[in-house]
């Protein structure tokens, strides 16, 4: 028994002793994990803060509601670090807000380097479509005729510095007004220098043409429309020379009302000018006598001065009109072309 006892007694001592060297070599390894027990910044971390650059920030593109009623947005601002250390911007998560309505949604990745308390631009496109929000077509295409949109822009930001990682909360990273890069302007009305004629089909059935010349000077085209458009006729002139004479706005203040009609709209492409020929057909038994000479003399040949006014409008993209402001009392004459 006391043989097999001692092979038994050298082993337990060896393991024992093995036991004691891996202790004393694990005291003597530096430990790294969970080294450090508490971090307590010196000072107050703060979000990067965004401050919107209105001279590029923008509505690019709006498709007219039969093409997708798409719409692209370009979101310039200014990123700035409020923080006395540099930041990297690695990742803003973002949605856009027309009008209140959530409309698209992001992920951007910039990688954007910020130096303690300094600022650098940052700018993305945010396209969507509002096929399904009909009540953003009116506002997003009163930004073309220069009705401002309210924008915000709502979001989660993560940013490190050399030795931390933020995230902040979702809140509102920006906010402004919107407009369109390609803004609408106002068409111009005139009429053409001839072209001017009273007709009569029938004896019972006069008809006055006015060629009416409609100008875009912008870079957004649109339709442009008439209501309500009165003619009205002013005394016929019988001096030989006065048929050569450009119409006078004192001859206005003689004039007597003819007939009304509305002008269905013309589409006038970006930049160009379209003639177009206004219809105007006389009902003679609802006229003064004296209005009646005067579309006898004009049906006869005689120069007779004439006025066009009305409330004129502007169709942008199907979608809403604009009325035009201080619309123009239109002089013309018909008859032999006036000299300017």
């Amino acid at each position: 028994m006391t043989a097999h006892r001692a092979p038994r007694a050298r082993a337990a001592a060896l393991a024992a002793t093995a036991a004691v060297l891996v202790l004393v070599l694990a005291a003597c390894v530096p430990r790294t994990v969970n080294e450090i027990t508490d971090a307590t910044p010196l000072v107050d971390v703060v979000a990067p803060r965004f401050t919107v650059d209105g001279g590029h920030t923008r509505i690019e593109r709006f498709d007219p509601p039969g093409a997708g009623a798409g719409i692209e947005a370009a979101l310039a601002v200014s990123v700035s670090n409020p923080n006395e250390f540099g930041i990297v911007l690695e990742r803003v998560e973002w949605t856009l807000r027309l009008a209140g309505r959530a409309v698209a949604s992001g992920v951007l990745e910039p990688g954007l380097a910020v130096p303690g308390g300094g600022e650098v631009p940052l700018g993305w496109v945010a396209g969507a479509s509002l096929a399904d929000a009909r009540e953003l077509w009116g506002p997003v295409v009163g930004a073309f005729a220069g009705r401002p949109l309210p924008f915000e822009v709502e979001g989660r930001l993560r940013f490190v510095s050399e030795v931390y990682a933020f995230t902040s909360g979702v809140r509102t990273l920006f906010a402004g007004e919107l407009v369109a890069r390609q803004t609408v302007r106002a068409p111009r009305l005139a009429l053409q220098d001839s072209g001017h004629e009273a007709t009569a089909v029938r004896p019972d059935a006069p008809v006055l043409r006015v060629a009416l010349s409609l100008t875009n000077p912008g870079d957004v085209g649109y339709f442009v429309s008439g209501r309500d458009v009165r003619v009205s006729l002013g005394a016929p002139r019988t001096t030989p020379g006065d048929a050569l004479r450009a119409v006078a706005p004192a001859e206005a203040l003689d004039l007597l009302e003819v007939g009304r009609v509305d002008l269905a709209p013309v589409p006038v492409p970006a930049g160009a000018t379209v003639r177009t020929d206004l219809f105007v057909y006389v009902d003679p038994t609802a006229l003064s006598p004296a209005a009646v000479r005067r579309l006898e003399a004009a049906l006869a040949g005689v120069p007779t001065p004439f006025s066009v006014v009305g409330a004129w409008a502007y169709d942008v993209l199907g979608v809403d009109s604009f009325a035009l402001e201080a619309s123009p009392e239109l002089l013309g004459l018909i008859g032999p072309n006036p000299v300017p």
